[in-house]
């Protein structure tokens, strides 16, 4: 073999090579999950699913006669509506144009109040509550087959939204929920 063939083959080998790693990058970068549209913002989570996620802001204030279940107010929903308590901005009704599932929810308290009971996050559409606050703090995501639904805007009944209730003796409280979600297609 001559220098000319054994240089062919080289240049042969290294193109073949250049053109199954080619292959692979492009087979990856297709099977890799598409930012879907979300109305909050778009992360892929550790499984590599694309996923939504939306952050509110919450406050309220203790009613000391009674120490009861207080609602909190909802004050940057864009899509706060009216509760069956009938009180503005208690309430989330749907974000988005079509039904999604509740993945996973996060509520932070930014202060608790004085004589701190509970707290939970309630849907009206899916059993009540979702998610029980333990700390001032409190992360979790819902394991698949037990997520919560919420349907879209288009197909929203008045009494679809999502609330937080507060069991407290006296002082104001204010605080974050984050919902992290999928849309359902």
């Amino acid at each position: 073999m001559d220098c000319n063939q054994g240089l062919i083959r080289f240049i042969v080998r290294i193109t073949l090579i250049a053109a199954l790693c080619l292959i692979t990058v492009t087979a990856q970068a297709v099977a890799r999950p598409r930012p879907v549209a979300c109305n909050g913002s778009t992360y892929l989570s550790p499984d590599g699913v694309a996923r939504c996620s939306i952050d509110f802001h919450f406050t309220g204030t203790c009613d000391p006669a009674s120490g009861k279940n207080e609602l909190a107010r909802w004050d940057n929903s864009g899509s706060a509506v009216t509760s069956s308590t009938g009180v503005a901005k208690t309430a989330i009704g749907p974000w988005e144009d079509n039904a999604i599932s509740i993945v996973g929810l996060s509520v932070a308290f930014a202060n608790q109040p004085q004589g701190f009971q509970y707290a939970f996050v309630g849907n009206s559409y899916n059993p009540d509550p979702m998610l029980w606050v333990s700390d001032r703090v409190t992360n979790y995501d819902f394991a698949s087959g037990f997520w919560f639904q919420l349907p879209g805007r288009r197909a929203a009944k008045p009494l679809d939204y999502i609330d937080f209730h507060v069991g407290c003796a006296t002082g104001t409280y204010t605080g974050f929920l984050t919902v992290r979600y999928i849309i359902n297609k």
